[in-house]
């Protein structure tokens, strides 16, 4: 009999109960707000530049759209949350529910020099400051923490549980981890009383084979629907018996194999409920786990590189009204290289080779170190630089010119002295063409990652960036980093969770919306009873709650500052440019705080 009780650390606080409400620190913000008991209202309006370009005649045409959004923001009150993670046992999971029961308690350990207290380093939301705008007195641009202008979720609030594919209890798997100091683990490990719920495991190669071992949790059914269900089946029962008005899903498992789209299998969510209905080899764990949380009307994260995603699943999340966000964490090396490229492009530098080589020990090293898992996570770390280079073509106009001295012929020499000879020369074709392509990168870029089981969780990067200078100089930067792996994920998760959890709080009201609500409405094919087969499957499909008004799109673009590989939805590509995406967060705070968007001009003091 599985045990659905959560995690519960606000059970365990001390002292203030408001982690948001920290004495004497900080000056409270006082501007003219409109709210009421129940929401805070602001009025926006929004510019933008709409373009279509006419390659044919040479043009670029621009216009300017303007649109008027009324946004209804709710207060928390008695809303009572939950979380359900996937690979709860796994480092990054118990590091953050280690981290927030530390916080929590406002306990205090010893590391190997000092005494030390917890912290929420790492979370934007926790961490990070807003600027308000500019003291003409003290000559000072003022600035305070982005919960002093916004209502967030306390996440020590927060009823945690999960599914893991090894049943170790969560305070046994603080000590395999190898996170923590032992001193902290101590304090904290009676908390974490907790054992994880039966997983969905499929063999198959989904993650890699040297995982086998750790697998003794697992749900099990006659198909792959028949396992959906009982995945909903265990969302609903820790609803339940946790008293829960609403639940967020993360999957924080291992990196999975990408997945191709097929056609007729994983393109249409009824497509995608009969593939698991036939027990299709392309239905992973992740896509289980994704399609049981929106037939729950609970928002998924994909912590993970893989593409879990895919065209059915995303078409059911918008049919839903339910966010899908991900992939990937953008944690150390990529955060770096997200920063370094903005410098690069944002200065007109011009990067023509970067190199990246980490290795690391713990868990997740394991699993990368499978030619499948790994090719998910190559994949989504070198999608960063193939947008930039896509948004500065102008610089790379040049690199094909002919070159009397390297020009070659493009084609691929297929003989041989021998008359006659029996080596086949596909597998050398494929060579030529892999390094061809290569060469013809306008960056060349290449990944390593390797697992060196010593190291656990002190991930090792090493990175090469080459780039050229004013008149075809070069310019060579070399960085090495070491960092505690889960340390710096783990405030990103929660920073994913309270996005989320803000996210669903948030209408809008426009004539552009009610236009897509029509035809949203007129378009879609979902009831409340789906066809599989001979198989029916019922789910609630939530009402619009406020006349008028709705949520964001289902695919949270506001969630690209914070993962690797940011998903784009059919209608709008995401920016991939660090500043960028952490300004459209920010300013996403202000415009729902009642505050203007910060343009970054300052045009009054310049005049």
């Amino acid at each position: 009999m599985e045990n659905y009780k959560g995690l519960n650390f606000s059970s365990t606080k001390v002292g203030n109960n408001n982690f948001y409400k920290k004495d004497g620190h900080f000056l409270n913000v006082k501007y003219n707000k409109q709210e009421d008991p129940d929401f805070v209202y602001s009025n926006y309006e929004h510019t933008e530049i709409e373009v279509k370009k006419d390659v044919k005649n040479g043009i670029i045409e621009c216009k300017q759209i303007k649109n008027n959004y009324k946004i209804m923001t709710e207060k928390i009150k008695t809303k009572k949350l939950g979380i359900l993670i996937i690979g709860i046992g796994g480092n990054n999971s118990t590091t953050m529910l280690g981290g927030i029961c530390a916080n929590a308690k406002k306990l205090t350990y010893l590391d190997k020099y000092e005494k030390k207290k917890p912290n929420y380093l790492g979370s934007i939301f926790l961490s990070s400051n807003i600027r308000l705008g500019y003291d003409k007195k003290e000559k000072e641009h003022y600035y305070c923490p982005i919960y002093n202008l916004v209502e967030l979720y306390n996440p020590e609030n927060i009823i945690y549980g999960g599914w893991d594919i090894n049943n170790l209890n969560l305070k046994d798997c603080l000590i395999r981890n190898k996170v923590f100091d032992r001193d902290l683990v101590e304090q904290i490990k009676n908390d974490m009383d907790y054992v994880p719920l039966k997983s969905v495991y499929f063999k198959g190669n989904f993650i890699a084979a040297n995982q086998q071992k750790r697998v003794n949790n697992i749900l099990v059914g006659n198909n792959k629907l028949e396992i959906l269900e009982k995945v909903r089946k265990q969302i609903q029962e820790f609803k339940k018996q946790n008293n829960l008005t609403d639940i967020i899903v993360l999957w924080s498992g291992n990196t999975e194999k990408n997945i191709p789209h097929i056609q007729g299998i994983n393109d249409t969510f009824q497509n995608i409920l009969l593939a698991c209905q036939n027990n299709h080899e392309s239905i992973s764990p992740s896509i289980i786990y994704a399609l049981a949380s929106i037939l729950e009307n609970c928002p998924f994260i994909n912590s993970s590189p893989q593409n879990t995603l895919v065209n059915g699943i995303v078409e059911l999340a918008e049919q839903k009204g339910i966010f899908i966000i991900g992939n990937d964490l953008k944690t150390g090396q990529t955060k770096i290289k997200n920063l370094l490229l903005d410098t690069y492009f944002g200065t007109g530098l011009k990067p023509k080779s970067i190199v990246s080589y980490n290795h690391l020990g713990n868990n997740d090293g394991k699993n990368l170190s499978s030619d499948s898992q790994f090719y998910s996570k190559k994949v989504s770390k070198s999608n960063l630089i193939c947008d930039y280079v896509k948004a500065n073509e102008n610089l790379y106009i040049d690199d094909n010119f002919d070159d009397i001295y390297t020009n070659k012929d493009a084609d691929y020499c297929k003989g041989d002295s021998l008359t006659q000879t029996n080596v086949e020369n596909e597998e050398m074709e494929n060579e030529y063409n892999y390094s061809d392509a290569i060469e013809k990168q306008k960056v060349n870029s290449e990944i390593v990652i390797k697992y060196i089981p010593y190291v656990g969780d002190d991930k090792k990067a090493m990175d090469e960036y080459i780039s050229e200078l004013f008149m075809n100089g070069k310019n060579t930067i070399s960085l090495y980093n070491v960092c505690q792996d889960s340390l710096l994920a783990s405030p990103i998760l929660i920073d994913l969770i309270l996005l989320v959890e803000l996210s669903q709080r948030v209408y809008f009201k426009s004539d552009k919306i009610n236009e897509k609500v029509s035809e949203n409405m007129s378009s879609t094919s979902l009831t409340n009873t789906i066809k599989i087969g001979n198989y029916e499957l019922n789910h609630d499909i939530l009402s619009n709650k406020y006349n008028g008004y709705r949520k964001m799109d289902s695919v949270l673009f506001l969630s690209s500052i914070f993962c690797k590989s940011p998903f784009n939805s059919n209608e709008y590509k995401t920016r991939h440019s660090f500043f960028s995406q952490i300004e459209s967060l920010l300013n996403f705070v202000r415009i729902i705080s009642g505050f203007p968007i910060d343009a970054h001009i300052d045009l009054s003091y310049m005049i």
